[in-house]
């Protein structure tokens, strides 16, 4: 067979590309290639590069989105402890809002992941306060408060400003407290340090007359206390926080507007459920504030798991506490405060508590003899509809002051308007007699107060003299200081002054032949017109006088058309 042409032309040209003629090898580099000996190669494989699945793709960018949502939400909720410190509610409850609104922004296993649900529930936890705070605060805008001055005598205020470095401890007042603890037992961790003693030689010397003022005060409440903090799990040790607080004063008031004997302030309390209104404010009442205290210690401590850390937010708020330890990282009370990452207030309240503490546990051993004062003893009379403190004293012939100091948290003296629904203490034993009383009055001596709302152009003389009182009467029960302003909108209790019944004979014989009045001291125009039977506005006609007219002793008034 013979090959074709071409095909014996590549085999010609094969052969002579493998084997070239020497003359044209001298022209030319021969390039060897030396295979590397068997016995380098490894005697295993090498193995192909690892290449993710796509559920290890899944992972890594959800892990990559879940950084990037937290970090950001984190920074946001920062923002909003910064606001919540300084007051600003608004804008701590905007920047709280953003702050879930980017974790709401994560696809769905990132919402479902641990870490995402305990941020969102902590933030929540705060939002709902941020709210609550918020809404109070447009209020007290917009609602006129009750007129106050701070209590003069308010630990708190003093607390503050105290700073206790230079005072010297005598070595006889730390060998006293570590005797006295030797055998002591607490329920909860008690420091001793320099701080602690200062406080104790504080309550010793310059704030003796205080100390043992507060431990005499204290003794009216305790028992009820303890039962309390009993009920909600709470260390009995920290009743002495009310010390710190207020001094055990149902009524203290400090300068930042906290109120009541575990100084609340009042977007707080109304956070917990407390009424804080025009009629009632409960931050008053020493068995409702206590209750309340005894929950709000149990949130702190839930959320930080020290009692030094939660009666540190006691004072200074969770906010704040929050913030240095996502910021600084976890510590404890005494290093926050060693570092001074807390204010001084909030650095000398812990140590104050905890002294309060050791001279509670033991008075005598500390220079105190205590004067017990007896509890109150009292019974729950409930009433749907308002009611005068000064009727009901008449009623059970009680004294007015004592019922009033029964119902602190009424701060008008009357039963709220809405709800009618209200629950007085009165003195035990005097229910059924005062049931009877009250079921005999007509309704419309029920009340001696009355409600007014200052409408546009209405001064505090034209109130006085529509309701026939004085304008100081009104301006000493609405504890209004500047009686030449007054507030649109804004609410007075009147204190009317119902004039005692008199026959048809003692009227004939104060209005003379001529149909007139003689004014006698205490009269008002509105008396006059209830005493003679007319109307208040045909008085001012008969006499062209007006609601600012004044009436004085000794002045004929016409209770009669001529």
């Amino acid at each position: 067979m013979r090959l074709k042409k071409p095909a014996v032309y590549t085999v010609i040209a094969a052969i002579l590309y493998l084997f070239p003629f020497g003359g044209c090898s001298s022209n030319r580099e021969t390039l060897q290639i030396n295979p590397p000996p068997p016995s380098s190669f490894p005697n295993q494989d090498i193995p192909p590069e690892k290449i993710p699945t796509t559920d290890e793709l899944m992972e890594r960018t959800l892990e990559t989105e879940r950084d990037f949502i937290l970090s950001d939400a984190w920074a946001l909720h920062e923002r909003a402890l910064v606001y919540s410190e300084q007051g600003e509610w608004e804008l701590a409850l905007l920047f709280a809002e953003e702050s879930l609104g980017m974790l709401a922004s994560a696809s769905g296993p990132n919402k479902q992941h641990p870490e995402s649900r305990r941020a969102a529930q902590k933030i929540t936890r705060n939002l709902g306060r941020y709210r609550v705070l918020a809404l109070n605060a447009n209020l007290l805008k917009i609602v006129p408060q009750i007129e106050l001055t701070h209590d003069p005598g308010s630990f708190l205020d003093e607390l503050s400003e105290l700073d206790l470095y230079s005072v010297e401890i005598s070595p006889a007042l730390e060998g006293k407290v570590s005797e006295d603890l030797r055998d002591a037992r607490f329920s909860i961790p008690i420091t001793v340090n320099k701080e602690v003693l200062q406080f104790l030689d504080y309550y010793q010397n310059r704030a003796r007359a205080n100390t043992q003022q507060a431990l005499n005060r204290s003794t009216a409440y305790i028992e009820d206390i303890k039962t309390i903090f009993k009920e909600e799990g709470i260390p009995e040790e920290l009743i002495y926080m009310a010390h710190v607080e207020s001094l055990f004063k149902y009524n203290a008031y400090s300068r930042a507007r906290a109120r009541g004997m575990w100084q609340f302030m009042s977007g707080t309390a109304q956070l917990y459920g407390m009424k804080v209104n025009w009629w009632v404010d409960e931050r008053l009442d020493p068995i409702k504030s206590t209750r309340l205290a005894a929950k709000y210690l149990n949130y702190l401590y839930g959320e930080f798991g020290d009692w030094c850390l939660a009666m540190a937010a006691y004072n200074v708020g969770p906010g704040r506490i929050q913030r240095i330890l996502r910021k600084y990282g976890d510590m404890d009370y005494w290093t926050m405060m060693s570092r001074r990452l807390i204010p001084r207030e909030t650095r000398n309240h812990v140590p104050a508590t905890i002294a309060a503490i050791i001279i509670y546990n033991n008075p005598e051993l500390y220079g105190f003899t205590i004067t017990p004062q007896e509890p109150a003893l009292v019974e729950e009379f409930p009433v749907d509809y308002q009611v005068d403190l000064g009727v009901i004293a008449e009623s059970i012939g009680f004294s007015l002051e004592d019922l009033r100091a029964l119902n602190p948290a009424l701060q008008r003296g009357v039963t709220p308007f809405d709800p009618k629904e209200y629950t007085l203490n009165i003195p035990a034993g005097y229910g059924k007699q005062l049931e009877k009383a009250l079921a005999d009055l007509p309704p419309s001596q029920r009340l001696r107060l009355r409600h007014h709302r200052v409408s546009s152009g209405e001064t505090l003389s034209l109130i006085a003299s529509r309701y026939g009182v004085s304008i100081r009467a009104i301006a000493d029960t609405n504890s209004i200081r500047n009686i030449h302003r007054l507030k649109l909108g804004q609410d007075l209790i009147i204190p009317i002054m119902e004039p005692k019944p008199i026959t048809a004979e003692e009227a004939q014989s104060l209005a003379s032949e001529s149909g007139t009045h003689t004014v006698r001291r205490g009269d008002s125009l509105y008396r006059i017109a209830r005493i003679y039977g007319v109307r208040l506005q045909n008085l001012f006609q008969w006499n062209s006088l007006g609601p600012d007219s004044r009436i004085f002793p000794g002045q004929k008034i016409l209770v009669s058309p001529r």
